[in-house]
């Protein structure tokens, strides 16, 4: 029996991590980091399913998903559930984006208690190290599309400025709509952690250009005039030239292009498995 002092002293906070109860069988196989990788994009998903809902506008889910992603680069799935983590990024990520949702009404469209958002909340922005600044890809991405639009207008190749006049403006509203689909699947990736927001965006307008059966070297001539206006514009790349750019550029979207393609749109059955 524990002295009086033991007896008074107040429990440890645990925030967001969750403890097992004492005569919990043990865990048969224990997920994989490949398995929490499935299991936050899993989550990053439902995350977007739910702002979408609600009617909160893009970047707010953006915002939530950003913050899952930092959460879990620290924690893991063992300790954390990552619903209850998911749920608590979309309420810090709509306060943040100034589109705020009351906690009963976001607990409500999920089937939970806001009592646990309004407990979690804290050690979400603990586990974030209290940075709330995200720079999000979308801008960057109507960017890329109006100087896409704007590339037959002079100052491009002649072989983009060809390949954009070619292009219906349905079929450029058609690609640049799908840009959008794309960017929502690179966002449930670890993309936003080792990628640049104008990357994500390039990667994006890539995607959604093959999509719509747009010329592939339009996307192609588009990535080569990126890379000559990042040289132009920006002191970071004043020790490369263009061509040294635009492979760095190219690598990225491969690497993108792979991590989107694991991000299965539904997503799996082993991510539903998982996050059961």
């Amino acid at each position: 029996m524990g002295s009086k002092t033991d007896r008074e002293r107040p429990p440890i906070p645990t925030f967001l991590s969750r403890q097992a109860a004492p005569d919990a069988p043990p865990l048969e196989d224990p997920p994989t980091p490949a398995d929490q990788t499935t299991l936050v994009s899993f989550f990053a998903a439902q995350a977007q399913t739910l702002c979408g809902s609600l009617g909160m506008p893009a970047k707010t889910a953006a915002t939530a998903l950003y913050f899952l992603h930092r959460f879990f680069a620290r924690s893991s799935a063992l300790e954390h559930d990552p619903k209850d983590v998911m749920l608590t990024c979309v309420y810090v990520a709509a306060k943040a984006e100034e589109s705020y949702i009351s906690a009963d009404r976001l607990a409500g469209a999920a089937g939970a208690a806001a009592a646990t958002l309004l407990r979690r909340e804290p050690g979400l922005l603990q586990g974030i190290g209290f940075d709330l600044l995200i720079w999000l890809p979308h801008r960057a991405l109507e960017g890329h599309w109006v100087l896409l639009r704007d590339a037959g207008a002079g100052g491009a190749p002649e072989a983009l400025a060809a390949d954009v006049a070619a292009a219906s403006p349905a079929a450029l509203d058609a690609a640049q709509a799908a840009s959008h689909r794309a960017l929502a699947v690179l966002l449930r990736t670890d993309g936003p952690l080792t990628h640049t927001p104008g990357q994500l965006a390039l990667a994006a307008l890539r995607s959604g250009a093959r999509k719509e059966g747009l010329q592939a070297s339009l996307a192609s001539a588009y990535a080569a005039h990126a890379a000559t206006l990042a040289v132009a514009n920006a002191s970071g790349h004043a020790s490369k030239d263009a061509a040294a750019v635009e492979a760095e550029l190219r690598a990225a979207i491969a690497s993108l292009d792979a991590a989107a393609a694991a991000a299965a749109d539904p997503p799996s059955a082993d991510a539903a498995r998982l996050a059961d």
